[in-house]
């Protein structure tokens, strides 16, 4: 059952709501669970419009918990070799490799082309 609110006036004259407690926290808890539908939808109009893409859950713990850096796992998961993301880049393949390697780290405007080749944003990547 719902409680009927008791409406008051500050001394501003703004108008107040007193509910009870319990009341107050069925409101808040609805209110998150429909910003959660809201950013949902918006998640899903991307992924619809192009805008942004659905990641397998595989991909997501690779890139969280496995070895291999961050350009390898993301240059595997779109089929590329070290060769064609080297075309792409600008770079030389054994630049490439050196920078997925760990060996050598990459300038920001190296880093900023892979991230573009790879179609994730530079902090993907870090």
């Amino acid at each position: 059952m719902t409680a009927i609110p008791q409406i008051i006036s500050s001394p501003d004259g703004d108008k107040m709501v007193v509910l009870a407690l319990a009341e107050y926290e069925r409101m808040r808890e609805l209110l998150c669970d429909l910003q959660d539908v809201i950013e949902a939808q918006e998640i899903k109009r991307k992924i619809a419009s192009g805008e942004d893409e659905a990641i397998p859950a595989s991909m997501v713990d690779r890139l969280l918990d496995g070895p291999d850096s961050k350009i390898k796992i993301w240059r595997e998961y779109r089929g590329l070799s070290i060769d064609e993301l080297a075309e792409a880049t600008g770079c030389s393949p054994a630049h490439v490799a050196e920078i997925e390697s760990g060996n050598y780290d990459g300038s920001i405007h190296i880093m900023g082309a892979l991230a573009k080749a790879l179609r994730v944003d530079l902090d993907d990547l870090v």
